[in-house]
């Protein structure tokens, strides 16, 4: 009979075999170990259908059925604490295959498990990956959120924007961006689409480093919170701002325009009226003794005539086609020479003050219509003052920028660049920014009913010298007007007319052929012409003129031709008529300027601006058949 087997034997077995992973190891190792325990006895393990009567011990649970242990040979050998043994280790034996199985059922599951949800999230990271691809490729800005405002996604575009990394923002409040937006359109918004659950969309302003973007935006909701897709549209706001401000100002230049050439028509139909009216009275002052009744009442004539004139001038220049002659003017040394002019034009309680920013101010320029300019301007500044108040006339030399540029009231797109200005800056009543536009219109005002041309004059003026007009104002604290000039480098000299005074001794001859569509014009230049000698021939249109030049030319000294006739016009008919005779002298005149007459053209001897009288017309007339300067 073999030794006894101890509890302590099984046990050590048992740790051994629960170190054991593998089931057939498991059980060869455990049937080993019997039989070397018991000797004289063949352990073996068998199928569970095998056969082997009271010799075989059940290797099985409640879920499972392993086989038997077969014991080859007499039982009564063994001690019957051992044959307690054997048996109670076959079902230790069983629980530890069953555990072998479960545990490679969970491994095996474990690893399909695990390969399942690597795979799952393999399949997430690529549809976040394309998540991100999508929403990164877009222009505009994708920010998702929570209920609470939280942001939970915030593409690069969104990063760009803001100058804030997702990094720095996931996770946090929406607010610590667009803490300026809580409680504007934006907020209420947000909280709209979460109540309704419905998509909104708005336009927002938002300020960044100080400047102004403006956003379209959609707000999205779904079950967790919100997506937000906000496309940046400030340069699309910008260019159509822009082009309501080119608009406007091409709309309000063609109103200029359209003023400028109704000005411009009735001061040439103004003119040649004048023109009857000067020439008679200047006739009949020349005829009449001063203690004549009549001297007096003609005089009064004459003088009206020449206030009208002056208002004629004032509509040439708003049209910007009053006569110009330029030469180079130093505004400092012109404005000190002007001063005592200018504050007689102030009133009791203003203050004028006149501040040269910088020297050497050279402008082209006619000195009478850059005269004519300032003191409309400050006669504007000063009846803008209601009681004290202070006017400030500064000069200098500035550099004026694109934007800057872009106010300029004169649609004519100047460059950047340096330039020389006038500013005139009042304390009066100041000008709504609506009302800024309508201020150069003939006859407006924003102090009381409009009663001039002064700063419509002003316009033409600028308009004539190539210059800009920029305005600034704010209502009840005052107006400042920048008039810009390009800088002259050049100095040009001025031309002096003959101004000498007439001798009412002189008289002319020969025969001057009058050329005029305006019969009260020609009779009055023909009473005038025949007064200082002349003989003379009159034609109402060029082709009148050249036809009578075609009969009569030896006899012709000279011709004074209307610039502006129906059908063929003054310079055509000039043209005509040199073809005729090459040497004829030829006096261009009109009801318009000579810087829109045509006087510099080759082939014009002298022009006569409208409307003139007796002295005028013989200074001409002598200078040109006397061969005098």
């Amino acid at each position: 009979m073999s030794d006894p087997v101890t509890y302590e034997m099984i046990f050590q077995l048992f740790m051994n075999l629960t170190q054991i992973r593998e089931s057939q190891n498991i059980t060869e190792t455990y049937l080993s170990e019997w039989n070397n325990l018991i000797g004289g006895l063949d352990l073996e393990f068998v199928s569970p259908n095998t056969q082997c009567g009271d010799n075989c011990l059940d290797v099985s649970t409640e879920m499972y059925k392993f086989g038997n242990v077969r014991i080859g040979g007499n039982l009564d050998n063994l001690p019957t604490d051992t044959i307690i043994l054997l048996s109670k280790s076959t079902r230790l034996l069983a629980i530890l295959l069953e555990n072998r199985m479960n545990e490679k059922f969970l491994l095996e599951n474990n690893i399909k498990l695990e390969r399942s949800v690597r795979n799952k999230s393999q399949e997430l990271h690529s549809v976040e990956d394309a998540y991100k691809e999508l929403t990164n490729s877009i222009s505009d800005i994708f920010i998702a959120m929570d209920r609470e405002f939280i942001v939970t996604y915030w593409n690069k575009i969104a990063s760009e924007f803001t100058g804030i990394s997702s990094d720095n923002i996931i996770g946090e409040s929406i607010w610590k961006v667009f803490g300026a937006l809580r409680g504007t359109e934006f907020e209420n918004q947000l909280i709209r689409t979460r109540v309704a659950g419905k998509k909104s969309s708005f336009e927002m302003e938002f300020y960044r480093d100080g400047s102004q973007s403006f956003l379209q935006v959609v707000i999205y909701p779904f079950q967790q919170g919100f997506s937000m897709l906000a496309r940046d549209v400030t340069s699309m706001v910008e260019k159509e701002k822009e082009h309501f401000i080119s608009e406007q100002k091409r709309i309000q230049e063609q109103k200029i325009e359209s003023l400028a050439v109704m000005a411009g028509g009735v001061a040439h139909d103004f003119n040649n009226l004048l023109n009857v009216i000067i020439g008679h009275s200047s006739l009949l002052l020349n005829d009449v003794r001063r203690h004549d009744p009549s001297y007096e009442d003609l005089q009064a004539i004459e003088h009206a005539a020449k206030i009208a004139a002056g208002l004629s001038r004032q509509m040439l220049d708003y049209s910007g086609r009053g006569k110009i002659s330029v030469e180079t003017i130093e505004l400092n040394a012109y404005l000190r020479e002007l001063k005592s002019i200018l504050i007689l034009s102030s009133k009791p309680g203003i203050g004028l003050s006149f501040i040269q920013e910088s020297e050497n101010l050279n402008i082209e320029g006619d000195p009478n219509q850059i005269r004519q300019l300032l003191t409309n301007l400050l006669v504007n500044a000063i009846e803008s003052i209601d009681g004290e108040g202070t006017v400030i006339i500064r000069t200098g030399r500035r550099e004026f920028s694109n934007s800057t540029l872009k106010s300029n009231i004169i649609s004519t797109e100047l460059p950047g660049g340096t330039y020389i200005y006038i500013e005139v800056t009042d304390t009066g009543c100041g000008i709504e920014s609506s009302e800024i536009d309508r201020i150069f219109d003939p006859f407006y005002s924003t102090k009381f009913t409009g009663r001039g041309l002064g700063l419509s004059a002003v316009l033409g003026i600028v308009r004539g010298h190539n210059g800009g007009v920029i305005v600034s104002s704010e209502k009840n604290k005052g107006s400042t007007f920048t008039i810009i000039f390009p800088e002259c480098l050049t100095e040009r000299t001025p031309k002096h007319s003959d101004t000498a005074r007439l001798s009412s001794q002189w008289f002319g001859s020969g025969t001057i052929l009058f050329v005029d569509d305006e019969k009260p014009v020609r009779r009055a230049g023909e009473k005038l012409l025949k007064r200082l000698g002349f003989n003379v021939l009159l034609a109402a249109d060029g082709l009148e003129a050249i036809d009578i030049f075609e009969r009569r030319q030896t006899e012709i000294s000279l011709v004074i031709l209307d610039m502006a006739m129906p059908g063929m016009g003054g310079l055509e008919t000039m043209e005509k008529l040199r073809e005729i005779r090459s040497d004829i002298k030829i006096v261009l005149s009109s009801g318009f300027s000579d810087a829109d007459s045509g006087s510099g053209l080759e082939g014009v001897d002298a022009f006569l601006p409208k409307p003139y009288g007796f002295k005028r017309l013989a200074e001409i007339l002598k200078k040109l058949t006397s061969g005098t300067d």
